[in-house]
């Protein structure tokens, strides 16, 4: 009795076991290219990350990507107005095949055959233009030493979004759209497996047709957490910290009441930034006798590194919350 009770649990349980492995590498993977392309960006690429900041990242990156969409829909109205039209035209086009006599059948075949390829053009044309925008991410790099930021990364005010935060909410919108295309297509598709062997040209291109435009859908899925790496560099925040050291002469241009942020922290030594000088310190930890926290913040907003406020926490000179 208690076996039949138990046996739902343990399939849950096993069910859930199982997925955790899958979520874990998903979430890995994509944390691995968000942050690798991130620090890339930044002109940091050397930093060793933990696989647990990977994970966490990718699962930021899925967490996002519903609000991402949903703004997206509210900011981009055109957009969602196009991808309406083609939709609607679309289920249009479709009630009207299936009305057509059957008399009129084999021709009615090879018209909308020809009709898929053309839509497959379509589509292939939109989402190819769509890789390009996203391949855009890859053409910034050490940008912390460049003294400003590119104007993608700079919003007009404090209450809007940066340019490249709209891109990428475009780009999960034109991505999500992609792959219920490619879902649609493929039911299709399926129409076009037999006529292949010995079918018309219509027929054979109607197959074959589709198989460039799921190679641009995958391509894209790729870039997405790419694109969400880039984002990071305006909206990760990192520890605004004044240090004080062991010996006098020792990281003078750097001493409190001077502000840098904690790019990364090893076992031995800090990695420190100040966006008022465009320089990287390597500091190791037994020279620093004190570090104090200040705030938290991105990079590049220099109001962090000039202002003057109250220290907030008091930190052990062997770590960096």
């Amino acid at each position: 009795m208690f076996d039949r009770i138990l046996e739902p649990a343990k399939k849950f349980i096993t069910v859930v076991g199982s997925s955790v492995g899958g979520f874990t590498a998903l979430f890995l993977a994509a944390g691995f290219m968000a942050e690798r392309l991130h620090l890339s960006i930044l002109g940091i690429s050397e930093v060793s990350i933990s696989n647990q900041d990977f994970v966490m990242t990718g699962g930021k990156f899925y967490l996002t990507l519903i609000p991402s969409f949903i703004l997206g829909l509210l900011s981009e109205p055109a957009i969602v107005a196009i991808l309406l039209i083609v939709m609607v035209t679309s289920l249009i086009v479709h009630k009207i095949r299936q009305k057509r006599k059957k008399a009129r059948k084999s021709r009615t075949a090879q018209h909308r055959a020809i009709w898929f390829i053309l839509i497959q053009c379509f589509l292939f044309l939109v989402s190819l233009l769509s890789l390009f925008l996203s391949f855009r991410v890859l053409e910034f790099q050490d940008i912390l030493y460049a003294g400003q930021l590119p104007d993608v990364f700079m919003a007009q005010n404090s209450d809007s979004l940066t340019p490249f935060h709209q891109r990428y909410q475009l780009l999960v919108i034109l991505t999500i759209f992609f792959l219920i295309a490619a879902f649609l297509t493929e039911k299709y598709q399926k129409e076009y497996a037999q006529a292949k062997n010995g079918g018309t040209v219509s027929h054979i291109l109607a197959f074959y047709a589709p198989f460039f435009f799921y190679v641009i859908v995958l391509f894209q899925i790729l870039m997405l957490p790419l694109n969400f790496g880039g984002m990071l560099c305006v909206s990760k925040s990192y520890p605004i910290v004044t240090l004080t050291f062991s010996e006098e002469n020792l990281f003078q241009d750097i001493r409190a009441p001077f502000r840098c942020a904690v790019l990364n922290e090893s076992d031995e030594e800090l990695m420190l930034y100040s966006p008022l000088r465009c320089q990287c310190w390597r500091v190791k930890k037994t020279f620093i006798r004190e570090i104090r926290t200040v705030t938290r913040g991105n990079l590049f907003n220099k109001k962090l590194f000039t202002e003057s406020t109250s220290i907030s926490t008091d930190l052990n000179k062997k770590g960096v919350p």
